[in-house]
């Protein structure tokens, strides 16, 4: 008889992906937002919690961390310690925002480049009408 297949697939398989919701405050309300994110919100998570999700997802075996919110750029330093925290960690580490900061050249230079330099591996944008 061949190996079963199930729904839930191999058990012994590693987590590949955590996901960290740094704030539930954006610059839009939009009524699709899965994580109903709002303009009024101001509630971002502490380093501390950070580093212990990201410190148990690599004790369990994650390669990569998506760090979202809301907008996790309204807290830029948070997100910046946070990209060097996983970094050290030995994850692969991306963001995503609606690029409400981005208002220029300058200031996109301004926001990436120390991300960069601090680990962040990609970045995806919101693009659609709300945005």
């Amino acid at each position: 008889m061949g190996e079963e297949k199930t729904l839930i697939g191999n058990l012994n398989q590693k987590l590949q992906w955590v996901c960290l919701l740094l704030t539930y405050r954006c610059t839009s309300e939009c009524s699709h937002c899965f994580t109903s994110s709002s303009t009024h919100k101001d509630d971002p998570m502490k380093l501390s919690e950070a580093q212990e999700y990201l410190e148990e997802a690599k004790r369990v075996g994650a390669r990569r961390v998506w760090l979202f919110g809301g907008e996790p750029f309204f807290y830029f330093d948070l997100l910046l310690s946070i990209v060097e925290s996983a970094k050290q960690l030995g994850l692969e580490v991306t963001t995503t925002s609606n690029a409400f900061w981005a208002t220029s050249e300058e200031s996109a230079v301004r926001r990436l480049c120390p991300l960069k330099e601090k680990g962040l591996e990609y970045i995806s944008f919101s693009a659609d009408p709300f945005h």
